[in-house]
């Protein structure tokens, strides 16, 4: 997927494979049943990297908390829109 242009600040849903490691020893076959599951995440969207996005979850004037996402494992943006009461 290719990094679409969107404005900074705005509200989007981002859907994503999340990685997995198996930390324990198990058997191959076991192992190699894992797959990745999908997740979806919603937030700001914020300025992207050469290879990731990054979603923020809290923000104000100067900081914020969030998450990045390599590109690779986006398979969904969303742009929301707010909901007029």
């Amino acid at each position: 997927m290719k990094i679409p242009k969107i404005p900074i600040g705005t509200p989007v849903q981002i859907n994503w494979l999340d990685i997995l490691t198996e930390p324990s020893w198990c058997s191959k076959e076991e192992f190699t049943a894992i797959e990745p599951i999908e997740c979806i995440l919603v937030g700001i969207w914020m300025k992207p990297g050469p290879s990731c996005i990054h979603i923020a979850s809290n923000i104000n004037e100067s900081s914020c908390d969030g998450t990045t996402i390599p590109i690779g494992c986006v398979i969904g943006i969303q742009v929301l829109k707010a909901r007029k009461n």
